[in-house]
């Protein structure tokens, strides 16, 4: 469990990481208008020169935390938040130095690009911060301008920008919370998807009533340990048992009564059995109990373990002095045996087991020369 905790961890890191570069790629667009400013003569080159510089820095300090780790201390381990609002310094800082009010207003909206990678990670309350953090930032802009470069304002232009501005970024919020919104219910819905899985998976494995493993089930170990033996050539035995007079139960006390002592005989023997057995639910009051690295010798003792053990198992729900008895059959796996044929056997070696009076236990090798192959 930890180690598949510890795979979904550095899945999304990488994710982080990967996302972290593709958003250096957006700080490219900016660098390219302040080029462009330069190039035009409105930017000295020094300054698109500080841009570059600041976004490596920026960029490389969320790439190192994410490489560390780090970012896994925080409530939003994306770092989403953060990333938005640092991104807004460079562009406002080129701003400034910009000699030209349009190229200033071009460089403005284009540095909202950043804050489009917002829209998939924090909801509408956090995204209606960072915009508002934005706006602030180019009104102090600005402010400083009005006092230091008067003659780069125009009034009339800001406050059209400032318009486009606070509806562009107003729209990204609600689109941003539209998909928010979406992605939670989704959450929401994969969740319940796996939740649902899991139960679908966990019963088609495990007998509802027995707590067991299903026939199903039972044939995919089953077919593991045959492919096991076949590989290192160990030992695989079969224990095949029934419940002996079992419908005479349900006839005489009840499909309640039944169900109990299904459930109390299969709890019963499963705690008897090692970790590395398979104890299933083989069909009605039958079980069927693989047993790997174990000969026949092992499986018959293991078998009158079972036996002994369920003959003393009291069942006061049914009647005072109720008692069930089982009877088993036992068989190897034989060189170049197929599966179907030790199933075959030990389906034999069941059947003389009822036959010889039930309650006992008859191995597949007692009943070869005495039932027909």
């Amino acid at each position: 469990m930890n180690s598949s905790l510890d795979e979904r961890i550095k899945s999304h890191q990488y994710i982080r990481k990967r996302r972290t570069l593709m958003t250096f790629g957006s700080y490219f667009l900016t660098f390219a208008v302040a080029m462009a400013g330069w190039s035009s003569g409105l930017l000295e080159l020094r300054y698109a020169v500080h841009f570059l510089i600041m976004s490596v820095a920026i960029n490389g300090g969320f790439y190192l935390c994410f490489l560390s780790n780090w970012n896994l201390r925080r409530k939003d381990p994306n770092l989403t938040e953060e990333q938005m609002l640092i991104s807004l310094f460079p562009p406002l800082y080129v701003m400034y130095f910009m000699d030209d009010n349009q190229a200033r207003s071009a460089l403005a909206m284009v540095a909202i690009i950043p804050l489009l990678y917002g829209i998939l990670g924090i909801d509408t309350k956090r995204y209606i911060r960072v915009a508002a953090a934005y706006f602030g930032g180019y009104l102090g802009l600005l402010g400083l301008l009005l006092w230091q470069k008067p003659r780069l304002v125009t009034p009339n232009s800001e406050f059209v920008l400032l318009t486009a501005l606070f509806m562009v970024m107003a729209q990204m919020a609600l689109i941003g919370g539209f998909i928010s919104k979406l992605r939670a219910s989704l959450r929401v819905k994969n969740h319940q998807l796996n939740e649902a899985l899991e139960k679908i998976s966990v019963m088609a494995s495990t007998d509802e009533l027995t707590g067991l493993c299903t026939r199903r089930e039972l044939m995919k170990q089953l077919s593991n340990e045959f492919s096991r033996c076949r590989r290192s050539s160990g030992a695989l035995s079969l224990c095949l048992l029934d419940i002996d007079h079992f419908k005479r139960i349900n006839d005489s006390y009840g499909h309640q009564a039944g169900d109990a002592v299904l459930k109390k005989v299969a709890q019963t023997m499963q705690s008897l059995v090692r970790s590395i057995d398979c104890l299933g639910r083989y069909g009605g009051e039958e079980f069927l109990l693989i047993l790997p690295q174990t000969p026949l010798d092992g499986a018959f003792i293991t078998a009158e373990r079972l036996r002994r053990a369920v003959m003393d198992i009291p069942f006061p729900e049914v009647a005072p002095e109720f008692r069930v008895t089982i009877s088993l059959g036992a068989a190897e796996l034989e060189e170049g045996e197929a599966m179907e044929t030790l199933i075959s056997r030990v389906d034999k070696a069941l059947y003389a087991a009822k036959g010889a009076g039930r309650n006992r236990v008859v191995s597949a090798e007692q009943t070869a020369d005495t039932l027909p192959g």
